[in-house]
Formats: structure tokens, sequence, C-alpha cells
């Protein structure tokens, strides 16, 4: 290869490595939100005065920033209060197809509909949010309709923080291991999805993620009495355990399994351990911690 064919690749290298810096430039959070939008780069960048180029590059790769104070989306718009403030696909790319970030303080989809995720996910739109809130009807014909590949994506390529919950549908299977090491880093976790398939490496995700939330709650368990003592192995080992830690199951437990999950904590010299112990079968198991252990575990139908 010449000298000047590899001048020119790194040239190119060069450049294709500050587009990339461009199109993850470092999101501002505000210490207060307020609604506003800002489509060119130059405003917002302090990169964009180094020189022209770098004002060109961020000017056209540098994501649209929105920043809402509260993003609650309900049929593709932002909604404050009982107000809807705008339509989300207003803000569909341009000309150079930038990415579009919403940062707010929380976000909530109201009732997602199917293929609503999808949409967000092919016109690359975004959120950064201390929360995620996908929320749905008590009835089930209103659940908020999810395909596994919209969940990923709402997970890999937008940032929460703080605080985790989601009611929905899975429109197929999809194993629990594959979303955790997106959420363990938050401080609470509530999932009630229909179709998460909860196998015998759930013990295995938490270990692996090597952070534990302070709340969790996991709705529609089914793995075998084993498995759900190595998930209380693995809480009574933490050197801080979670305040609270729930577990609906699919199926009712025999209250064997229910002494074993109390013997667990007293056996680990935890002292001040208060359970309640089942009364027969049962298919909820409560832990609550704070200066002593409340176990509670209870049968519904």
């Amino acid at each position: 290869m010449s000298f000047s064919s590899n001048v020119n690749a790194i040239k190119r290298f060069t450049y294709d490595w500050l587009i990339r810096f461009a199109e993850l430039h470092p999101v501002v959070i505000p210490v207060s939100y307020e609604d506003k939008v800002f489509y060119d780069g130059s405003y917002t960048s302090k990169y964009a005065a180094i020189s022209p180029l770098f004002t060109t590059l961020v000017n056209r790769h540098m994501p649209y920033i929105i920043y809402a104070s509260v993003a609650l989306i309900n049929n593709y718009k932002i909604c404050q209060g009982s107000t809807f403030l705008s339509t989300i696909k207003h803000y569909e790319p341009g000309a150079y197809k930038k990415q579009t970030v919403f940062v707010s303080a929380w976000c909530t989809f109201a009732v997602a509909t199917s293929g609503e995720l999808s949409w967000f996910k092919n016109n690359r739109i975004s959120f950064n949010a201390e929360d995620l809130y996908i929320i749905s009807k008590n009835d089930s014909e209103n659940n908020a309709e999810l395909t596994p590949d919209e969940l990923i994506y709402l997970l890999k390529f937008s940032s929460f923080d703080n605080e985790i919950e989601i009611s929905a549908n899975l429109s197929e299977p999809m194993l629990f291991t594959e979303i955790w090491p997106m959420m363990a880093h938050c401080k609470t976790v509530t999932l009630r999805i229909k179709n998460l398939i909860y196998d015998e490496n759930m013990t295995t995700a938490f270990r692996e993620s090597q952070v534990c939330p302070q709340t969790m709650q996991f709705n529609w368990v089914d793995i075998p009495d084993k498995a759900i003592l190595e998930v209380f192995d693995y809480l009574v080992s933490l050197p801080v355990r979670p305040r609270l830690f729930r577990f609906f199951l699919s199926q009712p437990k025999q209250e064997s399994l229910g002494e074993a999950i109390t013997k667990k904590y007293t056996c680990a010299g935890i002292p001040e351990v208060y359970p309640w112990q089942p009364d027969g079968m049962f298919n909820q198991v409560e832990c609550i911690e704070d200066s002593c252990v409340y176990i509670n575990f209870r049968l519904s139908i």
C-alpha cells in the first residue's frame, strides 16, 4: 500500500471516529426539566466551537435533544398532566437521519399498542430518564403489547438509572436472562410481564450482574423449588440485601418450601428474622428488610 493510500485510510478512519463521537455525544441532564427542543448541535455542544469541521460534524450527527419535564407517551404523544404537548411523530429524522433523544425525569408508555415501540426503533428515537414505566389497564385485553425485539431496543438504547416497572404481554416467549443485565443497575425493578421465562439460570444472572436493586418484584415466576432456593441463597449471601423482594409464583408451592426459605435466613446468622409461616400452600413470597427481616407467605387465587 502506498504512502498516500495509508494517509487516506487514516483520514477516513479518523473522520469515521469523529462521526461516531458526535453520534454518541453526551446528553446533558438538567437540574430542572423544561420543555424545549434543540435541533442544531452548535447551540448545545461545547465541541462545536473547536473548529468549522467540528461544527459541521456536530450539526450533522449529534442527536436531536428534546427535553420534556415528563415524557408520558400515549398514542405517540407526550402528555403532561391532562394536556397533550406534542406529537412525537413530528420529530421524525431529518436529512441526516439523526437519532432523537428525549430527556426527562421519567418516561411512561401508557398502554403501548402493538408496533408502537417498533416505530421508535425504526426512527432511531430513544429516551434518557431516571424512571421507565410501561403501564397497562387492569383488564388483560388492554395490557401493553410488546415484542421481545421492542423490549430489548428500549432497554439497550435508552438510559434508565433509578426505576423500571413494566406491565406487559410479550408476543412470544423470552428469557429473563436476556434483559436482566440491562436493568440490574437500577434501584427498583418490577416486572409483570407475561411470556417472560424465568428458568434455572435466574440466580446465575443475578450473580453475573454484580449489582443488586434495592427493591425487586417478579410476577408469573415458574421455576423448580431448587431454583427458588438458589435465589434465596444468593439474597442472604449479599453484604447489602434488598429492602424488598417479592416473588409471585405461577404455581402454588408446598408449605415445606416456605420453611426451607425461612431456614436460609436463620441459618445465615441474620438476627431478628420474623417469618409468617405458610398455612398450607402458597404462591407469593415477600421479604421485607429494615432493622429486621419479615418473611410473608400468601396464597392468592
